[in-house]
């Protein structure tokens, strides 16, 4: 499943940057811990925004889930504006669309906008952040057979333990 962590490496791979600047979004992501120096650097706040399955196919011992899913990349620092806008190209780039096909997402660029507003960033100056929400539709899989397997064992365990306790109850000790 497409999460917060999978998100991280999406980015990651993306931009080529550093963990420490890049942070899911939480109050105050954009006062980050470093020093001055660091002002900068630029950091990338990201969060998921929306999860929705939109068909469902099980053909051949096989699930697929697609699913819109809408994730927020917020930038602040040197080059926010320069590295938000940069995704409004993300269809046209092919190292950036062969990132996304690994992770099966299909970038979908029909409403994306990118919104500005100031913030104090380390106390020390003023800075704008680039918000930009992105759209991808993600493809979801899932074999039938290990799903089967998966609850056969529980059940499996389930009976074993249904077993030890009956067998107990009736005073009988089980080796």
């Amino acid at each position: 499943m497409f999460d917060l962590k999978r998100l991280k490496e999406l980015l990651k791979s993306i931009y080529k940057l550093d963990d420490k600047y890049l942070m899911p979004i939480t109050n105050n992501w954009f006062l980050p811990d470093g020093n001055i120096a660091d002002v900068t650097k630029t950091y990338i706040g990201y969060r998921i925004m929306s999860k929705r399955t939109i068909s469902y196919d099980s053909v051949d011992n096989q699930r697929k889930s697609y699913i819109k899913i809408s994730f927020r990349l917020s930038f602040i620092g040197k080059n926010a504006e320069q590295l938000s806008d940069q995704i409004h190209f993300w269809k046209d780039q092919e190292d950036i669309l062969k990132i996304l096909d690994s992770y099966h997402l299909k970038l979908d660029c029909s409403d994306m906008c990118s919104y500005t507003y100031p913030t104090q960033m380390l106390k020390y100056e003023m800075a704008w952040i680039f918000d930009l929400t992105v759209k991808a539709d993600y493809l979801e899989e899932l074999k039938l057979q290990e799903q089967s397997r998966n609850r056969k064992k529980l059940k499996h365990r389930f009976m074993s333990l249904l077993t030890d306790i009956i067998v107990c109850s009736n005073g009988n000790k089980r080796g």
